[in-house]
């Protein structure tokens, strides 16, 4: 339902309230913008999965993951792209870096995950596992929080 007056109105036209109506536009916009809850998890989970498997048994268990891993990243963008309308082209200089440091942290903690295996601690990649999905998780949200509010105050 639209209240601005028709331009043949003899009503002045109150700018306070169309500029309050577009803030609380922006606002529905915004809440719309976000993630769902369960998007960030499961990108967590898939950097996890990729930290863990140096530590898998089977020779080409690691590729494997990569693979499918790769996959359900394509699918969560797609997801992501459908349920919030942003597209991952329209990232803030500040979401790219965000973005750049969930990959290259994954990279480093897989990293760190081969080191320990050839050193025979595999049960520590527990714990490069388990960063790798907090890490990933954290700066999900974070992205998603930053282009929430980058669409409510955006002018």
């Amino acid at each position: 339902m639209e209240t601005n007056p028709s331009p043949q109105s003899n009503q002045p036209i109150d700018s306070q309230e169309l500029l309050q109506e577009l803030a609380a536009d922006r606002g529905r916009l915004a809440s719309h913008a976000m993630a769902p809850r369960w998007l960030a998890p499961a990108f967590g989970f898939i950097a996890a999965a990729y930290a863990a498997g140096p530590a898998l048994p089977g020779e080409y268990t690691s590729n494997s993951i990569l693979i499918l891993g790769l996959l359900g990243v394509i699918a969560l963008l797609t997801t992501a792209q459908r349920s919030t309308g942003v597209k991952l082209s329209e990232f803030s200089m500040t979401e790219w870096l965000l973005f750049t440091t969930a990959f290259l942290g994954t990279l480093g903690l897989f990293s760190v995950s081969l080191a320990l295996v050839s050193l025979n601690l595999n049960w520590w990649v527990m714990a490069s596992t388990l960063c790798a999905f907090a890490l990933v998780t954290a700066i999900c949200t974070s992205i998603s929080t930053s282009q929430a509010k980058r669409i409510a105050n955006d002018r």
